[in-house]
């Protein structure tokens, strides 16, 4: 997961919008317990893609985790 997350974040410095890369490091950081980068990911996919429902969701369910 760890290898996975670093390539991810390689590809968004090249690909700073790749929504795929964005829902993928969202999915893997949650997975990991890094629910705050998770979320850091989720944000910048939802200023991409606000009207997405998924992602609204996705960011809403993250929130919430972020703040137990």
């Amino acid at each position: 997961t760890g290898a996975a997350i670093k390539t991810l974040q390689g590809n968004l410095t090249q690909h700073p919008y790749d929504r795929d890369s964005l829902a993928a490091l969202v999915s893997l950081c949650d997975q990991a317990g890094k629910s705050l980068e998770a979320l850091k990911y989720a944000q910048r996919l939802y200023e991409l893609d606000p009207e997405n429902p998924q992602v609204r969701q996705m960011l809403k369910t993250l929130n919430g985790q972020s703040r137990r």
